[in-house]
């Protein structure tokens, strides 16, 4: 069984892989006020890869749609250089945090889009996006995200089986906070969201290192209809179902 990976608050952190920083600097954190889920925090985040910079300067990330679904307040920090594994409570304390937007999710896919306006200070680049779907063991790439709540945490993986829409991978670094981050290749292109995190029962207490993402083909489809991914322009007019509705359709057509 997979469980969505969110993170309460922060605890211990991880250890770290060597990477480039460039990864990192497209890798965002995204919070939002905690529902009845989680009574013993009031802060949850995940993740999120910046894809797309709009003509007014507003960026978009793409993160997993359980870390951002039924909030109205959400918010994304920016690494900005801050020293890899900093736990949430401490990076909040001296980080600048944006106001974000929800403005597209995809219904049968955990997917969604948010937007944000960077200040002139950030330093952020977009994240690069594969061309081909990961099928097989390919070089050993990175997963960044918030493991534990240790923000901008790198952490190795080995591909385990593609599934239609997702793919499975093995990381021991990773934990409940990645969710929304990126799956990387070795050259440092994007393959995929993390999502899930395969638990062994019902009480979601014995986890394992077995994790799932969206896949490249699924993430490059959401992008398109939702009006990013470098091709088609949003339309900030359009109602959120839109979004969602042109995307599903898409998927079940034959």
């Amino acid at each position: 069984m997979f469980v969505p990976l969110m993170t309460i608050l922060a605890w211990a952190g991880a250890p770290l892989a060597p990477i480039g920083q460039q990864e990192m600097r497209s890798t965002v954190t995204v919070s939002r006020p905690c529902a009845d889920d989680c009574p013993d925090g009031n802060i949850t985040f995940g993740a999120g890869e910046i894809v797309d910079r709009r003509p007014d300067g507003t960026l978009v990330v793409v993160t997993a749609r359980h870390v951002v679904e039924d909030s109205k307040a959400l918010e994304v920090f920016v690494r900005n250089g801050a020293t890899p594994g900093i736990g949430f409570d401490a990076f909040a304390q001296t980080g600048l945090a944006h106001r974000a937007t929800l403005i597209a999710y995809a219904a049968n896919v955990d997917l969604a889009l948010v937007a944000f306006a960077p200040t002139g200070r950030d330093d952020y680049t977009l994240a690069p996006i594969a061309t081909d779907d990961i099928k097989a063991a390919p070089v050993p790439g990175v997963v960044i995200g918030d493991p534990n709540g240790s923000l901008w945490t790198v952490s190795p993986y080995t591909f385990l089986e593609s599934q239609a829409t997702t793919f499975d991978f093995d990381c021991h670094t990773c934990g409940p906070g990645d969710s929304g981050g990126g799956v990387f290749n070795a050259n440092g292109e994007l393959l995929g969201i993390v999502v899930q995190q395969r638990v062994e029962d019902e009480d979601e207490t014995e986890r394992t290192s077995e994790f799932q993402a969206i896949s490249l083909a699924e993430l490059r489809m959401f992008l398109n209809i939702a009006g990013t991914g470098r091709s088609l322009t949003w339309d900030s007019a359009a109602p959120l179902s839109s979004a969602w509705k042109r995307f599903d359709a898409l998927r079940e057509a034959p």
